[in-house]
């Protein structure tokens, strides 16, 4: 038997078909348009779903369950919330359930990431694990006794919404001073680009040709190789922020292991061993040790979503 993995994104929706050892055999996508109505694109993803099942000579009785990753907010009734794309504010998984008589699963896209890396990834074997995800935002999925923890009502793991500067930067869900607003790569970016125009003589001005739009991760760390002072400073103020939030989930959760992902996350001596070191340098002032949680990269990459949606069923 197989599942079916959808990965909903601000602009793309992937559909993959996943095996019982966790491989995508067969993978698809199309665009997502915020502009056109749910209900077109529920019919987009039905669609999308008959095309891969086709493509890859299968039949709808040979699929076990269908997971979603949904980029927002998912309640425990299934009401999802997302106010980027047009699937906003209905129950996805009963929907797509009046067309496909397969089980459907939804959740929020950190909690699936945490899923896959729980089954396939780097947490296999814990019981108690995090994982947190780098990019636009900063947020994850928590496993405790071997469960997927989301919380009363679904909204568990917004690791991203804890306060740590009072009346600091705003952030996007209304608040100020979150971590979100701070720790994220997405973040990060934006910090260089405001500090750019005072700092024309950096290497990454070189690079983008003055154009602020084109900074991103890959452009700031050929600067940082360059050996750009500007540019090494803004790493080690990321990762600070960084490291606060990873030492806050510490001691919230004493997990066995926290994995980080995230396209950042993918440079193990550009990010990840600086970031212990800064999180050394934060705990030595600390009567906490991190007492044997281990701190690892994330293993599957941009496959997480669809991955950990066909996995769901799981823990349902």
């Amino acid at each position: 038997m197989y599942n079916i993995g959808i990965d909903i994104g601000g602009s793309k929706i992937a559909v993959g078909i996943v095996d019982e050892s966790g491989n995508i055999v067969y993978k698809d996508q199309i665009h997502n348009d915020s502009k056109i109505s749910s209900e077109r694109e529920i019919k987009n993803i039905l669609k999308e779903i008959k095309n891969v099942i086709l493509s890859y000579n299968l039949d709808y009785s040979d699929i076990n369950s269908i997971g979603v990753s949904f980029p927002g907010k998912v309640s425990k009734e299934g009401i999802e919330i997302a106010p980027n794309i047009s699937m906003t504010n209905i129950n996805l998984a009963k929907r797509l359930s009046r067309y496909i008589q397969i089980p459907i699963y939804v959740e929020n896209d950190g909690n699936c990431a945490a899923v896959a890396e729980y089954v396939h990834g780097c947490l296999q074997g814990t019981k108690d694990s995090i994982c947190v995800t780098l990019g636009t935002g900063f947020g994850g999925g928590i496993i405790i006794d071997g469960k997927l923890y989301t919380g009363a009502n679904g909204g568990a793991a917004e690791f991203g919404h804890q306060v740590i500067i009072m009346d600091g930067r705003e952030c996007g869900c209304g608040r100020h001073g979150c971590l979100e607003a701070y720790a994220p790569t997405g973040a990060w970016v934006n910090r260089i680009k405001e500090q750019l125009e005072e700092n024309k003589s950096s290497k990454i001005y070189e690079l983008i040709k003055g154009d602020i739009d084109k900074v991103n991760a890959k452009t700031i760390f050929k600067a940082i190789d360059a050996g750009d002072e500007f540019a090494i400073g803004s790493l080690k103020e990321h990762l600070r922020y960084v490291a606060i939030g990873i030492i806050n989930l510490f001691q919230i959760f004493e997990p066995e292991v926290i994995a980080i992902g995230g396209g950042i996350s993918g440079a193990k001596e550009k990010f990840l061993n600086p970031l212990l070191d800064e999180i050394d340098k934060q705990m030595k002032k600390c009567i906490f040790g991190l007492d044997g949680t281990k701190i690892k990269l994330a293993e599957l990459g941009n496959d997480a979503g669809i991955i950990g949606a066909a996995e769901l069923y799981r823990f349902k």
